[in-house]
């Protein structure tokens, strides 16, 4: 029952707008419509999704790959949760994770990271 009211709602949201076969959604975009027809058919009135934005491509040509980015990251984070201070503006206590990926988009922490590792 509940797939079919989502495939419902779904179908409906899809119609009514101006999507049609072919059209490239971010995933993104399909779960804030899913989210918003769901909420129609429950009569309940949709709240805009509140959440950070980071760069991560950014991220990653200022590190050099993924995988890199993961292990400096991640360290980062274990510091911040230790006590660290954050190198950049924390005014929406932002979490650790989200912070860590803030101060490599600003370029506060780099690949010397990676030395703490290895």
């Amino acid at each position: 029952m509940v797939y079919t009211v989502v495939l419902e709602a779904t179908a409906a949201r899809i119609e009514s707008s101006s999507l049609s076969l072919g059209t490239k959604i971010t995933v993104d975009n399909l779960l804030q419509m899913l989210y918003t027809c769901i909420l129609k058919k429950v009569n309940m009135k949709p709240k805009q999704l509140d959440r950070t934005q980071n760069d991560t491509d950014l991220c990653v040509r200022l590190i050099g790959n993924r995988f890199n980015l993961v292990l400096v990251a991640a360290t980062r984070v274990r510091e911040l949760r230790r006590g660290s201070k954050p190198l950049v503006d924390n005014a929406n206590h932002s979490s650790s994770v989200v912070l860590a990926l803030k101060e490599i988009e600003q370029g506060k922490v780099g690949v010397e990271y990676l030395k703490k590792i290895r």
